[in-house]
């Protein structure tokens, strides 16, 4: 059976992958950073207790990740990496490289993480796209609004799924928005479309 590394992010809670690999029999190092919340839920915490080994990285960062999994690699190597979650798709790539796994590369896991460059990707190469732009501040913001017209869709570049979305279905909708902006995103560019 396979020793895989089983990557999440913070606050996750799908185990389905943990399950389904123990279930055949495979040896699973699983990596955190918030082991509180597994341990909080009492049928998670179950699942981990079957795990080889459960790495806490606290605060979560590239260097410590990759030296935990590489000592670890070195005694009894990794045959996958999974992770599902993209808040750590580009950790996850670059380990894989680092250790000779398979998995995605790192540029292509950095293109996934930022959604006007995925777009542009996309409308390259023949794929229809609704109207688009990139802001990266407020007056940016604005203008952007103005070229497409209402309604848009104003989401960040680096995120996943449909977090922090906002649509826009008339004038006075961009203000809240600009002060929000103004407050949490500190000028993080930001994919608007129609």
């Amino acid at each position: 059976m396979a020793h895989l590394l089983l990557l999440e992010a913070p606050g996750g809670n799908d185990f389905d992958i943990l399950q389904a690999a123990l279930a055949v029999g495979h040896e699973v190092t699983f990596f955190t950073a918030d082991l509180a919340h597994y341990q909080r839920n009492g049928s998670l915490e179950a699942y981990l207790s079957r795990a080889r080994a459960v790495i806490e990285i606290q605060p979560f960062s590239y260097a410590a990740f990759e030296k935990s999994a590489a000592a670890i690699h070195g005694e009894t190597p990794f045959d996958g990496i999974l992770c599902l979650i993209d808040i750590r798709i580009i950790e996850a790539a670059a380990l894989a490289e680092r250790l000779g796994l398979r998995f995605l590369n790192p540029q292509t896991a950095t293109l996934l993480r930022d959604k006007y460059r995925v777009r542009c990707a996309l409308a390259e190469r023949g794929i229809a796209q609704p109207d688009f732009a990139l802001a990266t501040h407020n007056g940016e913001l604005r203008n952007a609004v103005s070229d497409l017209g209402l309604p848009v869709i104003v989401k960040p570049c680096d995120g996943y799924g449909s977090q922090n979305i906002t649509m826009l279905l008339t004038d006075d909708d961009i203000n809240p928005l600009i002060d929000r902006w103004t407050i949490i995103y500190l000028a993080e560019p930001t994919t608007v479309w129609a």
